[in-house]
């Protein structure tokens, strides 16, 4: 239609045409974002149904969106009831909020492997569930009327429902796994709410655009979904899970590695030489120095091919046992200070030093024997000690007591004669020793099949007791003897298939190898035989080493300080190094093997509250996630801008003169209202005085000119020439360069990739 003037314009639809088509695609946007939020948050945890809360947010997507005029009693009743619905159940909110806070705690636990605090329920005669229920609908509403309103055209709701569309996506990729159907409904709904916003003009007549709209982009969206899902492992293939491997890796290489690890991290897939090179890596120093095992990466579960952690999953197990531990103050690398603590054995503490050079800045390399480390108190188990910050860390100090591993036997000994005295400290000492024991005998034991068998090949001749378990000491004995008789030490062994498993042909085939193979092989054995070992990477100060030092005066370690082994938990005083590497042995080491006492009953862990805990993995997930959004959102602009100008550019072409030159005054009227020429009520000549006063005579004259052709375009019988066409478009060249000209930065970024006029 036109006006008076026979400017161009559109009668809108939202104020009832196609309210049918506007609720259903705000439904479909509604369950996909309702469905992903409730898998991806663990609210299935909370024990309520989603059946009530699903109806309530399609009632409030039909309550939220452009209805015809005989539905606002329908709305205004719905705004009565959430009002009457929030001062009713007010009383149950708050128990419902914790309820729910605890089932997505429960959640990020599981995913995350941290502790994290659980809130108390306090709905007197009310289930858990029910208070659940109560809550969730509140938010479920709100969820309601967003997607409706970002359906029925409101732009300002269009950037929050792609952000929470954006971040339920990334949860349920990085960590959750929902099913399909949910990324189907997802895909659906922002499929149908993209074909709204595309192709509202035809929604009124159902016409076949609209439908071949939506079929295209709700294909596009699915298989988009599908192939992302694949990478993430939500199938659970191989290839997704080599993906993630990958990523994750070139992801630690980035932030904290300057140059190749001298050391694999536990990753023996592609195992070289050790070939170390004089780089400085590393500079400690030492308030008294002594021979030193600085601990860096941890494997806890051998793979076949490596080392990795424990599985967050795994680990939320025991967040009750090491909230426990924590509140009591015992840390599993404080453990040996501790136990010196109790016995009244500690002597003077010794202050290391490091600052790292070019070694990698992901993990925080710690002797043993910490004493006042500042260790995360929601941290559950003791292995994967992170270094903080983006980067990692390059310098701290450490307070260590005793000497590590020198006389972890003498200790173990005096806490046995100290429990059989009735000590109090000792008692007490051995009650989270006992608790943390639990943990490191469920975790430490673990032998795959292939490796077993290998391992059982080369003790065929040894006489073992039924249970397969020795004592501490012998096992000591058993592992060095085996080892040193059948591989032997080279810094340039054959290479192993990543594809088989590295024990088996490191002992039954190449049987040579390096500290990474004489540690693997020690982990191992030892769990065989009954004693929780680590394998363990960091690196090593020799005793000889040592004497050379000043005290106080730091010393560089060059790459050939890199080193691998074993540490093995001795009951009743903890983890401790095994050296089993031949050019790394110590005679003096051999003779401290003999079998001291397992250290007391065990005492039942209780539930005790925590500190709030650090979000920083979940920060970096939701980092990467605006990264890719900010990336989505620069993609959709130039994809946006290009497409508005090429249709803005045909119309502009139109065959018709007549109707091209119409478009044109149209379009030069708005870019004079971005200039700050504000259009009148009435004729467009009043326009004149305004911009002459602007842009000058020049520009006044030519805008006289566009009109007049556009007065004939509109009303003349015969319209205008082809000619006529390139008044017009000069005059709009004219204008946009006005634009640029007379704009900040900041407009000419809105003019450019919002409003893209420019």
């Amino acid at each position: 239609m036109t006006n008076a003037d026979g400017l161009f314009f559109c009668v809108s639809e939202e104020s009832g045409g196609g309210a049918a088509g506007r609720v259903i695609a705000s439904s479909l946007l509604f369950l996909g974002l309702a469905a992903c939020a409730w898998g991806g948050l663990g609210l299935e945890g909370t024990g309520c149904s989603p059946l009530p809360l699903a109806a309530a947010g399609i009632l409030y997507c039909a309550a939220g969106s452009r209805l015809p005029r005989r539905a606002l009693a329908f709305q205004a009743a719905a705004a009565a009831a959430l009002l009457i619905y929030t001062v009713a159940v007010s009383q149950f909110i708050i128990s419902g909020w914790n309820v729910t806070m605890n089932g997505i705690f429960s959640m990020l636990e599981t995913h995350l492997g941290y502790i994290f605090p659980r809130y108390e329920v306090m709905a007197a005669g009310q289930s858990p569930a029910v208070c659940a229920g109560l809550f969730l609908a509140l938010p479920t509403v709100l969820l309601g009327l967003l997607s409706a309103r970002a359906v029925s055209g409101a732009r300002l709701w269009l950037l929050p429902a792609g952000l929470l569309a954006a971040a339920l996506w990334a949860m349920g990729a990085t960590t959750l796994y929902p099913p399909d159907w949910r990324w189907g409904l997802l895909a659906l709904g922002l499929a149908m709410l993209g074909a709204w916003r595309l192709s509202r003009k035809n929604l009124r007549s159902g016409g076949i655009p609209l439908a071949l709209s939506v079929a295209a982009q709700t294909g596009i969206v699915l298989l988009l979904c599908a192939l992302l899902a694949e990478l993430w492992n939500v199938s659970g293939g191989a290839n997704a899970l080599e993906a993630q491997r990958a990523a994750k890796s070139w992801l630690h290489h980035v932030r904290y590695e300057e140059t190749e690890p001298t050391l694999p991290e536990g990753d023996f897939r592609n195992l070289g030489d050790f070939a170390p090179e004089a780089t400085t890596a590393l500079t400690v120093t030492m308030e008294k120095p002594q021979e030193t095992y600085l601990r860096g990466y941890v494997g806890e579960v051998y793979t076949g091919s490596g080392w990795t952690g424990l599985e967050p999953s795994r680990k939320a197990e025991y967040a009750t046992l090491f909230s426990w531990l924590h509140a009591r103050g015992f840390y599993g690398q404080e453990q040996y200070a501790l136990l010196n603590q109790a016995l009244g054995t500690s002597g003077k503490s010794n202050a290391v030093s490091i600052r790292v050079q070019s070694a990698c800045t992901g993990w925080r390399y710690a002797p043993y024997g910490l004493d006042g480390a500042e260790t995360d108190p929601r941290q559950i188990g003791d292995a994967d000690w992170a270094a903080r910050g983006v980067r990692g860390e390059r310098e701290y100090t450490y307070e260590t007591s005793g000497a590590v591993p020198g006389d972890y036997e003498r200790l173990s000994d005096l806490l046995t004669a100290a429990r059989k005295a009735g000590a109090a400290a000792a008692t007490d000492y051995l009650a989270g020793e006992n608790a943390y024991r639990e943990f490191v005998y469920d975790n430490y034991l673990d032998v795959p099949v292939q490796a077993r068998e290998a391992i059982g090949k080369v003790f065929s001749g040894l006489d073992l007791p039924k249970s397969g378990e020795i004592s501490f000491s012998d096992a000591q004995l058993v592992v060095r003897a085996y080892l040193s008789n059948i591989v032997s030490y080279n810094e340039t062994p054959p290479a192993i298939d990543g594809n088989r498993d590295f024990l088996s042909v490191f002992l039954g085939e190449t049987k040579e190898g390096y500290s990474i193979h004489y540690a693997t092989a020690a982990a191992l054995m030892f769990r065989y035989l009954g004693v929780p070992a680590r394998y363990v990477e960091g690196w090593y100060i020799p005793g000889a080493t040592a004497l050379e030092m000043s005290p106080g005066e730091p010393i560089a370690l060059d790459q050939s300080f890199a080193h691998a082994w074993v540490e093995i938990y001795r009951d009743g005083v903890g983890f401790v190094p095994f050296e089993i590497t031949p050019p790394y042995t110590d005679p003096m080491q051999q003779n401290n093997q003999r079998q001291g006492g397992s250290g007391g009953a065990e005492i039942p862990p209780s539930e005790e509250e925590t500190h709030p805990p650090a979000l920083w993995r979940l920060a970096l997930i939701l980092l990467w996630v605006l990264l890719a959004l900010i990336a989505a959102l620069a993609l959709f602009a130039v994809i946006r801008r290009y497409a508005k100008r090429r249709r803005r550019g045909q119309m502009f072409e139109d065959p018709d003169p007549s109707t091209a030159v119409s478009n044109m005054a149209t379009w030069a009227v708005r870019l004079l209202g971005y200039l700050g020429v504000a259009r009148p009520n009435g004729s467009l000549y009043l326009m004149l005085p305004e911009l002459e006063r602007l842009l000058g005579d020049e520009p006044a004259d030519q805008y006289r000119a566009v009109i007049e052709a556009q007065r004939r375009a509109v009303f003349s019988r015969g319209g205008v020439s082809d000619g006529e066409r390139h008044q017009p478009r000069q005059f709009l060249t004219r204008l946009e360069a006005e634009l640029k000209h007379r704009s900040t930065f900041g407009e000419k970024l809105r003019l450019r990739w919002i409003a893209c006029v420019i």
